[in-house]
This record gives C-alpha cells, structure tokens and sequence, in this order.
C-alpha cells in the first residue's frame, strides 16, 4: 500500500469553482481591452489586457494545481501532490515579474516618445474593467474556502499527523494558501491596471497630459513588483525546505530538554514545510537506559503538536551515547 502524507483534500474545494469563475470573468476582459486600447491607442488598456493575459494563464495554473493537488498519494509521491500549489504559487511570482518588467519597458519608451490617446473610449473600456476586477478581487478575497477533512495516525515508530476541519483563512493573511494568494494577486494587478487606466482617462479629459497613463502604469507595476517579490520569497523558502522559522530547530530542543524526563540530549532536527500550512520534523533523542521509550515517544509527540503545532514529526529514540552529531 502506498504510504500516506500527511494532508490532501478529498473534498472539491469552493475556491476551485471561484477560480474557474474568475478565470472567465479574465478572459472576456481581456478581449475588451485589447479591442478598446488598440482603438483608442491607451497603453494603460494595452498593457492591462496584456498582463491580463498572463493572468489567464496565472490563474489557470493556480486551479489546476488546486484540484490535482487532491489527488491520494501513491508509491511515487508518497506525500501527494500538495507541493503543487507551492510550485503554482512560485510560477506566478516569476510570471508577474515578467509582467512588470513588460509593462515597465513599454511606459519608459511611451514616457519618450508620447502620442495622442483617444479618452473617452479608454475611459469607458476602464469602468468595465474596473467593475469586473473588483468583483473578481472580492470573490477570492472572501473569507470561507475548502473545508479539510480531518485524520489522526499515531505510528509506534514515532510518527503521528492530526488534521482538524478548518477553512482557509483570508488569502493575504500570513498562513494563507500562497496557491489561493498567488491567484488573488493576479487579479489584484488588473484591478489597479484598471484603477490606473481609469484615473489617467480622467487626467487626459481634463488636461490632456497623455503622460499620466505611461506614468500610471509604472505605479502599478511598482506595487505589482512588491506583491510579486514577498510571494517568491516565501515559496522558494518552502521549496528549498526552509525551515518555517529560522528559531525553531533550538526552541524544540530547548523545550524537550527542559520538559522531557529521563531526556540525555536532541539533536539532528530538521524542520521544513510541505506547504504553508504543513510543517514537518524528524529529530533524533536521547534517552538514559533505564527510560520508558514509549512514554517518552508519547510525551514528546504530545508536546510538539501543543506547543509547535507540529503533528507530522518522525522520532529516532537512541539510548545511551549518542550518535555522531555528523550523521545525518
């Protein structure tokens, strides 16, 4: 039999549907924009539908890897395919890169070389685009999401997961599935491409200073940079299986040694994460010889989920002298 991960949804996730219904909402913009800025000549409309393009192609990555990652584990990926949603999120931040430095590129030349833009009609195209962002950006956003089902296994080897019903929490918040928050910041970008064009319609109106739109644009892909740059840096953290936190390795060692009896010493702790919401850990402790093994094995898994919200942890128990601190 395949050997089980630690978590994969067996439940079709609400937040599969929502993106699917995003998607949509993406392409049938897409296409406005692209008719509306080649008649009206806007490069804020222009470089809107063309990030929205990658966006397209962003979001549909962000779902494929939300439902594929459901799938059971098996004999070759014997953890599943959660890390999907992280490979997802990652692929995203790079195409968002792409994306301002595309549009970056394209405002410097406009900001060169500016030409006559036709306001009324990139005024009229922005509005509809900036109500089907919006609308887009608020039916990710939305609090609820897919419900988990919960397991336990306790193996007498030292490993143990336990997974209670939750719902996804709000997609910008530091736990969030960065898949969900990958996607949420794709149509975050068309809505202040959308906030962009429509405000440098209004300044064209007004003043006729064709300038703000090239100078509009270099705002977004700004912001879109930052959004893009905190979201590659925490799943190549996951990716290279970083530890969730650089202080965790010494305050699970400090913690056993202090609570643990009968405890001689912990070491070879490595901690890293599946996804952002599974953290794992194998570690190695040393017992004196006259120890209960399997009360210290219980304790200690017992503390590592309370204290460490660690519950997918394998334990080495040695008694005696410890192993080489180079054996890995």
């Amino acid at each position: 039999m395949p050997n089980e991960g630690p978590a994969h949804n067996i439940v079709p996730s609400q937040n599969e549907r929502k993106l699917f219904f995003v998607l949509c909402l993406t392409v049938a913009v897409m296409v406005l924009e692209v008719v509306g800025g080649y008649l009206s000549g806007s490069l804020a409309l222009l470089a809107d539908a063309g990030h929205m393009f990658t966006d397209m192609a962003g979001l549909l990555m962000s779902w494929l890897a939300m439902h594929l990652s459901r799938r059971e584990p098996d004999s070759q990926r014997t953890y599943g395919y959660q890390r999907l949603r992280i490979l997802a999120a990652y692929t995203n931040g790079v195409l968002l890169f792409f994306l301002c430095f595309v549009i970056g590129s394209e405002a410097l030349q406009r900001l060169s070389h500016p030409h006559a833009i036709k306001g009324e009609m990139m005024l009229a195209i922005a509005l509809i685009g900036f109500i089907t962002n919006i609308a887009a950006f608020f039916i990710l956003r939305g609090r609820g999401g897919e419900p988990l089902i919960a397991h336990h296994h306790d193996h007498g080897h030292g490993h143990t997961h336990d997974h209670d019903h939750h719902h996804v929490p709000d997609p910008f918040h530091e736990k969030a599935d960065l898949n969900l928050q990958s996607a949420v910041i794709h149509v975050l970008s068309d809505l202040l491409g959308s906030i962009s064009a429509v405000a440098a319609a209004v300044i064209i109106l007004l003043t006729g200073w064709n300038v703000a739109d090239p100078l509009l644009s270099l705002v977004v892909c700004a912001i879109i940079f930052i959004y893009a740059w905190n979201l590659v840096k925490k799943t190549v953290h996951i990716l290279i299986e970083g530890a969730p936190d650089r202080q965790l390795p010494d305050k699970i060692r400090a913690t056993l040694m202090a609570e643990i009896k009968d405890l001689i010493d912990v070491h070879h702790i490595h901690v890293w994460s599946l996804t952002e919401k599974q953290p794992l850990a194998t570690l190695h402790v040393t017992l004196n010889e006259k120890a209960d093994a399997q009360a210290a094995l219980a304790a200690i898994q017992n503390l590592l989920e309370q204290k460490f919200q660690l519950d997918h942890v394998t334990i080495q128990i040695e008694k005696g002298a410890a192993c080489s601190p180079f054996d890995i």
